[in-house]
């Protein structure tokens, strides 16, 4: 049986809650042009895995992101049972698996930021994400957002499953078309990925719906057993100041919080976005990238 064959099995047992959804064969599947994994076992037991998403062949041969992926991480399942020099040796065991590839790319987990994978030929960068973590206390909100979110209180906003995909991701499209940016998926992929994530249970389309049901703005979530992920949003131009974004997300913010699992908003290189998603009172958290080209 291959690595790829015993991780898919490995997973459909569901005992390791730490994979991310985003590192989970049926999402490898449905972003990644191609994936495989990496194995460390000790005594016929799997005690970590590497998965990741590679495209081209010979010498244009890479490691990569799918666009709509946020990690590409090793996972040590047991972390917090292993010292660090254990934790070293099993990445790099992990690594050496690797195929020869002309460009790789990886973005690990937050508690694997300590991690040194250097000697491996591997250049590090920092990013940030910014979490609302399940047990963290209870930060002020922001004055702009309070503002906007007792706005949708007075005005009764509603917030349901979109039931009118292509409708959501029109919202999303033209808000990425304003500031200037591209969506990394277009319609059809964005239809089959909201029907994969249904059928697994891990994500769902939310709209934020006023009176007269005109959809406000639409956010994609997808979620795993310790986490949920803002993916990416948008808004009617028509309703602008509706205030309807962050109308959705304290309301999620808050479902996660029921439910007892950490909220990330994934990140931004952006000071204003960073901004936003401080805003609702997320920690900011150091991510590691880590980069290797060869030509």
């Amino acid at each position: 049986m291959s690595p790829k064959e015993r991780y898919r099995q490995l997973c459909k047992k569901g005992q390791h809650t730490e994979i991310p959804v985003f590192l989970l064969p049926f999402w490898l599947d449905a972003v990644a042009e191609n994936w495989d994994v990496c194995l460390y076992e000790e005594h016929n037991k799997i005690l970590a895995v590497l998965p990741y998403c590679w495209k081209g062949i010979f010498f244009s041969k890479r490691i990569y992101l799918p666009d709509l992926s946020f990690y590409q991480s090793p996972i040590i399942f047991d972390l917090e049972e292993i010292d660090a020099n254990k934790k070293q040796a099993i990445i790099h065991h992990l690594f050496t698996q690797l195929p020869l590839t002309i460009r790789s790319y990886f973005k690990f987990i937050p508690n694997l930021y300590s991690i040194d994978i250097s000697v491996e030929g591997y250049k590090k960068d920092d990013y940030y994400t910014y979490i609302i973590e399940k047990h963290q206390a209870t930060k002020p909100m922001s004055q702009h957002h309070q503002r906007y979110i007792q706005k949708g209180i007075n005005q009764g906003y509603s917030i349901a499953e979109s039931e009118h995909i292509e409708k959501s991701y029109a919202l999303i499209k033209s808000t990425f078309d304003r500031q200037y940016s591209t969506v990394k998926i277009n319609l059809t992929e964005f239809k089959s990925l909201v029907n994969t994530l249904k059928q697994e249970q891990k994500g769902k389309v939310i709209d934020c719906i006023d009176r007269n049901n005109n959809i406000l703005g639409s956010i994609l979530l997808v979620s795993d057993e310790k986490t949920s992920y803002y993916l990416m949003s948008g808004y009617n131009e028509s309703f602008k100041n509706s205030g309807a974004i962050p109308f959705l997300l304290h309301h999620h913010i808050q479902e996660c919080a029921k439910k007892k699992i950490d909220f990330n908003f994934c990140g931004s290189t952006r000071e204003s976005i960073a901004n936003f998603f401080e805003g609702f009172g997320a920690n900011k958290v150091p991510v590691a990238i880590w980069k290797k080209q060869i030509i």
